[in-house]
């Protein structure tokens, strides 16, 4: 397959199986300043994205049911002040999203939590919420091992946690408080991959099940989706994400991305639209960066 693509959008293709029929993917992804200004060049933006992204994949390529928006930061105290808990927001078009952020404490046995540490900085990421190896919602958090401290035996709690639904018991099994996309293998997601069984591997292999639900490769949580897609110039506000800047405000950049295919052998047919449609925002306010 050849792809011919302006300097500015970088281009993604892939095939899949459904129902005995082959389909093409075609995903454009384009990054914009949330500054202002013009859109980053393709390899200005996988510069940029190469550390910010760490272990996880931009995007899977293939189409979603629903809009969503996902966050990649950290929380910054107001004026770099040691606090002992703060809040951090994502409020882009309608979705409006809160979640506490608390210093490091224990859980100490027949004593309760301990008080927060204070702090400047704190990962918005799973590491830091609710989770551990045996919790199928997030294996990557804390809150469920114990940890040896000076001899004494005890439970760190979350950094991050959902404001309305604090921890207050050790038998507490919140869901993971996060921006950030969802391991595709936890349970909230692999529950939506449908049915791999000896009728899929007889039958339907190597396609997707027949009773996938789509809403599977929406990687944000559930509570960042939209009832729909992007319209662009939504307007988003960012809170204590950044060191210098308590918010971080504008309007999402109206650009349409346009895809055309052109059949290899079957010129005369002339080219074809590709159906387009914003489904994905990313923000990166540390790196002064947003994508479609």
């Amino acid at each position: 397959m050849k792809t011919i693509q302006p300097l500015q959008l970088s281009i993604l293709t892939k095939n899949y199986a459904f129902e005995k029929k082959n389909h093409l993917v075609t995903t454009s992804i384009l990054g914009f300043p949330l500054s202002g200004g013009r859109p980053l060049l393709e390899a200005d933006l996988w510069t940029k994205l190469s550390d910010a992204l760490g272990d996880n994949i931009l995007d899977m390529g293939m189409p979603k049911p629903n809009g969503e928006v996902l966050l990649y930061a950290n929380y910054h105290s107001p004026e770099g002040k040691p606090v002992t808990a703060g809040r951090a927001v994502l409020q882009c078009g309608t979705v409006d999203k809160e979640l506490a952020v608390i210093g490091n404490r224990y859980w100490r046995a027949l004593i309760g939590p301990s008080k927060p540490e204070p702090f400047i900085t704190m990962p918005l990421n799973y590491e830091h919420a609710f989770g551990g190896e045996k919790y199928h919602k997030n294996t990557l958090g804390m809150g469920m091992e114990t940890v040896d401290v000076f001899g004494e035996q005890r439970m760190p709690l979350p950094n991050i946690e959902h404001p309305d639904k604090l921890i207050s018991s050790e038998g507490d099994r919140p869901e993971p408080a996060g921006f950030g996309p969802l391991d595709i293998m936890w349970q909230q997601r692999l529950k939506r991959a449908g049915t791999f069984d000896h009728k899929w591997i007889e039958q339907v292999a190597p396609g997707y099940p027949l009773d996938i639900d789509w809403n599977y490769f929406n990687c944000a949580p559930q509570d960042q989706w939209l009832e729909a897609f992007w319209q662009g110039n939504e307007s988003y506000s960012l809170y204590n994400m950044h060191p210098d800047k308590a918010v971080i405000q504008g309007e999402l950049p109206n650009f349409r991305a346009r895809a055309f295919i052109l059949p290899k052998g079957d010129e005369s047919t002339g080219l074809k639209q590709v159906e387009q449609r914003l489904e994905t925002i990313y923000f990166f306010p540390e790196l002064d960066m947003g994508v479609l």
